[in-house]
């Protein structure tokens, strides 16, 4: 948490992005909190222990992941490195 708040401070990150971030996250922020609140220690290792179930084969999440990442990153070389 204290690197967002390093990043807006240097300037690199607006305030608005870490509102983002924010409610980006607070679902699952949430969801911890009450299961924290609710079940405890056990309970917050059930839920997370359920992120590592994989349904898939790692291929279909690799290939997930390429095809999120790989628009995000011809924006970046066209934005930043290009000019």
């Amino acid at each position: 948490m204290y690197i967002i708040t390093f990043i807006q401070i240097i300037g690199k990150l607006e305030l608005n992005v870490i509102f983002w971030i924010l409610t980006i996250w607070s679902p699952t922020i949430s969801a911890i909190i009450v299961t924290g609140l609710i079940k405890g220690r056990s309970g917050i290792k059930n839920l997370l222990k359920k992120l590592l179930i994989w349904k898939f084969s790692y291929k279909w999440y690799l290939a997930a992941i390429v095809i999120t990442l790989a628009p995000l990153t011809v924006a970046i070389f066209y934005t930043y490195i290009w000019w």
